[in-house]
């Protein structure tokens, strides 16, 4: 008598369909790692950019300077200029003031320091950028050229503003400082400027951040230097 046969198993493995599934739902757990990412950086941004820990930190830091001495930044008390430093030097090297010497004339006159990256290493702030690659910012202080208005519409002359130097800056994180110390994101006008913009009294128009966080590898982004007019209204 003949045995009632069986139907052929279906071979192991993932149908089409399964493996489509699969994809999709991969796909999606990398987005919304990515969104978390995101918004952690975001968040991270933000704190530096308005609380004590770096960039809010030192603008604070500045204003209680001024105020306990009655004098900027390392200006002379007899004959005040007005000026971080007296304005003196011509380049950078010569007027800015940074690291060791900036930290000693703020404990000098009893200001706090902001965190930064820690005891020896306050004007320095460690991040992430977009690809997860370390990123170190720095703080200075300095007398330098800034465009303003000169009375007539579209008329711009050079004055000399004190201005934060926050160099190492990406450029997402450069656009988030202008917006939230602007209300506005333009790299020419307004309190925040990117450097080659800051002392540009030939142009008159807007102009926009000239990097972007685009990137054709994991390599580390590209930065920015930013100016920010501790002088502005």
């Amino acid at each position: 008598m003949n045995r009632p046969t069986t139907p052929p198993r279906r071979a192991a493995g993932f149908t089409l369909l399964e493996l489509s599934i699969a994809l999709i739902v991969i796909g999606m757990l990398i987005s919304m790692a990515k969104v978390g990412g995101d918004l952690m950086r975001q968040s991270t941004y933000v704190k530096l950019i308005n609380d004590f820990i770096f960039i809010g930190g030192w603008h604070n830091a500045y204003g209680s300077y001024t105020v306990g001495q009655g004098h900027v930044l390392l200006d002379n008390p007899a004959s005040p200029t007005g000026l971080v430093n007296e304005g003196k030097g011509e380049r950078k090297e010569e007027n800015a003031v940074c690291d060791n010497d900036l930290v000693n004339a703020m404990l000098a006159a009893g200001v706090s320091l902001p965190s930064g990256r820690g005891v020896g290493f306050e004007t320095h702030y460690g991040y992430q950028d977009s690809n997860g690659n370390p990123q170190d910012m720095e703080v200075c202080f300095q007398a330098l050229d800034w465009a303003v208005p000169d009375g007539a519409i579209g008329s711009y002359r050079k004055d000399t503003h004190n201005v934060m130097i926050l160099t190492r800056v990406t450029p997402d994180l450069a656009r988030m400082i202008d917006a939230q110390k602007d209300g506005l994101v333009d790299a020419r006008f307004g309190c925040v400027r990117e450097e080659q913009y800051a002392d540009r009294d030939d142009i008159t128009s807007s102009r926009s951040w000239s990097l972007d966080n685009n990137t054709v590898d994991e390599a580390q982004i590209a930065t920015l230097t930013v100016h920010v007019s501790m002088d502005c209204n």
